[in-house]
């Protein structure tokens, strides 16, 4: 029983964001596990906080759904094993599942602010936020084709 006056398409997005944010932290929380190279350290840790972060998201999104009535579903698809890609590789995986995320809550937002549902939409905006920032962190962890320039004067 629905019990808030929500419209049938916010719960189906907000039940897309929560499969899509789950398949983006296993897909995160993989390239934590098996990033290699002279900057495993840094994209080590810097996959785990974002994983765990993610996880948090998805955790709201659910309790989200339930709070409008709903039930949810979070099944995602998982693959087989792959050879470990290298870093920069993983890196672009991530940033385009990134860009996926950052579509949906975009429309689930414009969604929520359709039917005067401030709460989520406010919820999947600091959700926004947070992205944009693991977008700029993992496409600065991108190895350049060409150095940076910096000039530094004495």
């Amino acid at each position: 029983m629905n019990t808030l006056s929500t419209d049938r398409p916010l719960v189906e997005l907000l039940q897309e964001l929560v499969i899509t944010e789950t398949r983006l932290a296993i897909a995160t929380r993989e390239a934590h596990w098996n990033v290699t190279g002279p900057s495993f350290y840094s994209l080590h840790e810097m996959f785990g906080a974002q994983y765990t972060q993610i996880d948090g998201f998805v955790d709201d999104l659910a309790e989200r759904v339930r709070q409008l009535g709903y039930t949810v579903s979070g099944s995602p698809m998982t693959g087989a094993s792959e050879p470990v890609p290298h870093a920069d590789t993983l890196l672009n995986q991530l940033v385009d599942k990134q860009v996926r995320v950052e579509l949906l809550l975009k429309r689930t937002i414009q969604a929520a602010q359709a039917h005067q549902d401030e709460a989520s939409a406010d919820m999947c905006t600091g959700m926004l936020e947070a992205h944009f920032k693991m977008m700029w962190m993992l496409r600065s962890s991108i190895a350049e084709t060409q150095p940076a320039l910096i000039n530094i004067q004495a």
